[in-house]
């Protein structure tokens, strides 16, 4: 009985914690026709240069039978909520917005920049147009690429990489789908040049991820299939580290696996306020969080125990206390229903959900795709959550719903008497939180005279483990749900501390 009561205790308590987090819905958008899709893929940036986050939403299936396509842009301010300032449309011959992208300031101008991806029946190739912004800005595309100067008839990523050889300009990279990636170079004229050239035959993503070793220059993350069994293929993460020129060779391989749960990495800002941006990618079929460091572990400092989240995602301040936050997309939940995970920023973090937004409506994928951005200017970011699958009749118009942050925003599962948490990427604790039993895989090369200490909540040491393999299990057994801290141990020295939770069932 008092086990089944500590077991309700910690559930309240849980739910008390996410239960105090609110995010009303500031506006809603719907799109215009049957089938539009509308919100399918969104973005924010500051295309007008005032200084205020704008939205831009895409309807991919917008026309006449599903062709052309369409962008709206919705300008940040007082009037944000009124509707789009403007729209870009395709036709038969240009069907534009299947992945619309921000690709930060690339010609250093003050006005971030934009790209709408385009099948053009004229070449039938995918291209991508480049959309300068501008005080007073128009959507007739600047420049138009296609990566290698061949034919596409898949369409490859086209993300923004923040300033790879720290020359002033914003850059963006992309690939060919062959094994050939390629950055756009910022400056006056951009000029699109192959950054390297894999021996694979499946290229996949190229992503910014901020400057993870605080060096001045912004990092990449590669991903790629690779054949290593006639007829198999794994899945490889690859980081960069960016430089003048940048680095052609990988530092670190992020990801090894036949499963991804996602491709490439995703940027989440500096979600605890040390100097180093960090980034989450996938391990598997789970998702981790990378922290910043002089040297990037291989290993993520924290696993985020939630199915389906972390390729839909984006990041922001949402109550405006300094650290990023994350908010994260799991369009497949509850039979597509969806749903979204918002992940508070902290000094120490775990990778616990603070707030989940849920669907207003059944079978919508609500989080299908997510932009973050301060729209109206009170100085919170706010989180447009895109539903491509809503249906105001029987049909998918699509919609996209934003909510506002706050100050009322609180992690729910921070303490701030628990020992640093060094990070130095030796030992990884998985899966977190977990119900009976937890493992660690230690990156070290000596296991002579290694412990690790486990502490509850109130710093009392529970357990010494003696360390006799790489990859170890703590059975929790009798102790209860809670917190505790797993100090890694040489001699006297403490070489690391994860915080974990144990949640029985």
């Amino acid at each position: 009985m008092k086990h089944i009561l500590l077991i309700l205790s910690v559930l309240i308590f849980s739910t008390s914690l996410l239960a105090d987090n609110y995010m009303d819905l500031m506006c809603e958008f719907e799109g215009e026709n049957p089938e539009d899709k509308f919100g399918k893929s969104m973005c924010s940036l500051d295309f007008n240069g005032d200084t205020i986050d704008d939205l831009i939403v895409g309807t991919p299936y917008y026309g006449p039978g599903g062709q052309g396509g369409r962008v709206y842009f919705y300008l940040g301010g007082d009037d944000f909520a009124e509707g789009p300032s403007f729209t870009m449309t395709g036709d038969s011959d240009n069907l534009i917005d299947i992945q619309i992208r921000a690709l930060g300031d690339m010609n250093n101008d003050g006005y971030d920049d934009l790209v709408v991806p385009n099948y053009n029946h004229t070449i039938n190739s995918f291209e991508f147009l480049i959309l300068l912004g501008g005080a007073d800005p128009d959507t007739i595309a600047d420049y138009a690429f296609i990566p290698g100067d061949e034919r596409l008839s898949n369409l490859p990523d086209f993300n923004g990489l923040g300033d790879v050889n720290n020359d002033g300009y914003d850059d963006a990279g992309t690939t060919n789908l062959e094994g050939c990636y390629y950055i756009l170079w910022g400056g006056d004229t951009l000029h699109l040049e192959l950054f390297h050239e894999f021996d694979v035959d499946i290229g996949r993503d190229i992503d910014g991820i901020g400057d993870v070793n605080d060096d001045g220059f912004d990092d990449i993350e590669i991903g790629l299939w690779y054949e290593y069994q006639t007829g198999s293929h794994r899945y490889w993460d690859l980081l960069f580290y960016g430089g003048d020129p940048p680095d052609t060779l990988y530092a670190v391989i992020l990801a090894d696996t036949v499963s991804p749960s996602f491709m490439g990495g995703r940027p989440t800002g500096d979600v605890n306020d040390d100097g180093y941006d960090d980034f989450y990618s996938c391990v598997g079929h789970s998702v981790g969080l990378w922290l910043g460091r002089e040297v990037i572990s291989p290993q993520p400092h924290v696993y985020l125990d939630h199915e389906g989240v972390g390729g839909i995602s984006d990041y922001g301040d949402f109550n405006n206390d300094g650290y990023s936050d994350a908010a994260l997309g799991n369009p497949s939940w509850g039979w597509y229903d969806g749903r979204v995970h918002i992940i508070l920023g902290g000094t120490y973090i775990n990778g616990a959900v603070d707030l989940f937004l849920d669907a207003p409506e059944i079978s919508i994928c609500f989080g299908g795709s997510i932009a973050v951005g301060d729209f109206n200017n009170d100085g919170f970011d706010d989180v447009a959550v895109g539903a491509p699958g809503y249906s105001s009749h029987p049909s998918f118009h699509g919609k996209v719903y934003v909510y506002a942050g706050n100050d009322s925003l609180t992690v729910g599962v921070d303490d701030p008497d628990i020992p640093d948490i060094t990070g130095t990427g030796l030992m990884h604790a998985y899966p977190n939180p977990f119900s009976s039993e937890i493992h660690f895989h230690l990156n070290v090369r000596s296991l002579r005279e290694l412990t690790i200490q486990i502490y509850n909540v109130k710093g009392q040491l529970i357990e010494t483990v003696d360390v006799q393999d790489r990859d170890m299990t703590w059975q929790a057994n009798d102790n209860p749900s809670g917190a505790y801290f797993c100090k890694l141990m040489y001699k006297n020295e403490v070489l690391e501390v994860a915080k974990v939770i144990l949640v029985k069932q």
